[in-house]
């Protein structure tokens, strides 16, 4: 008995923003040392991405040197080598 066919162009997959703010997600992102992927909303990950810079820069010039991650043990002089963004849509 062949299955009947189904029709899915009503159903829409929109997944929202894991930080509870009730956007839509538009990007997935993982940094080195997360242990998964993220779903996030364009705000979040811009207000993510100023509080990792803001604590980086600070925790930099307090202890005089240039951090290095704890995962990849490279050094953190950019995000964009620790932190892998994708667009969903």
């Amino acid at each position: 008995m062949p299955l009947e066919g189904v029709d899915l162009s009503q159903h829409t997959n929109t997944p929202e923003c894991e930080m509870d703010c009730g956007r839509k997600a538009m990007v997935i992102a993982k940094g080195c040392m997360d242990s998964q992927p993220v779903l996030l909303c364009d705000e979040c990950l811009d207000h993510g991405l100023e509080a990792i810079k803001t604590y980086v820069h600070y925790w930099q010039r307090f202890n005089k040197k240039v951090m290095i991650c704890g995962d990849c043990h490279r050094p953190v002089l950019r995000l964009d080598t620790h932190l892998d963004v994708k667009r969903l849509i």
